[in-house]
């Protein structure tokens, strides 16, 4: 995914691992992975931080480095949006601050920047069974097969 520049996903499985039940029955997974797989795991760990403390700096960068096209995390450019709707005034005096509605215009082009060219993925038609199969597990079956595993 980071690859692919699919920033919102990347986001979305780290903030899924690390919720605390689930980190709490991968412990002994994470203790048996292979070295390169437990590098790549504190790589993703280490970029991705935390995204509940709203500091996107170093993703940022990387968005900033990357080719289209990209797949941005939301969350990141809404937090931008929001502070400047929150931290600067809707006018002037008797003016429109234009300023602000720049910095808003600025956050969204970036947004657009990357969506704009296509993916050119070639569709693999044995994935998708494999996957579309694998996901038909009701909740309540997973649980018992995670019950099992511990």
């Amino acid at each position: 995914l980071s690859e692919l520049h699919n920033y919102a996903s990347c986001f979305a499985i780290l903030n899924a691992l690390n919720y605390q039940p689930v980190m709490g029955h991968l412990g002994k997974s994470l203790q048996g992975m292979s070295p390169v797989a437990a590098e790549k795991w504190s790589e993703m760990r280490a970029f991705w931080k935390d995204p509940a403390q709203k500091n996107f700096t170093e993703y940022e960068k990387r968005l900033r480095l990357a080719n289209p096209p990209c797949i941005p995390y939301l969350e990141a450019h809404l937090s931008g949006i929001v502070t400047v709707e929150e931290t600067t005034s809707d006018r002037i005096g008797r003016l429109i601050n234009m300023e602000k509605r720049r910095r808003i215009f600025e956050i969204i082009q970036t947004i657009q920047q990357y969506q704009t060219p296509p993916y050119n993925l070639n569709s693999i038609y044995q994935m998708q069974q494999f996957i579309g199969g694998k996901l038909k597990y009701d909740l309540v079956e997973l649980e018992v097969q995670a019950r099992k595993l511990e």
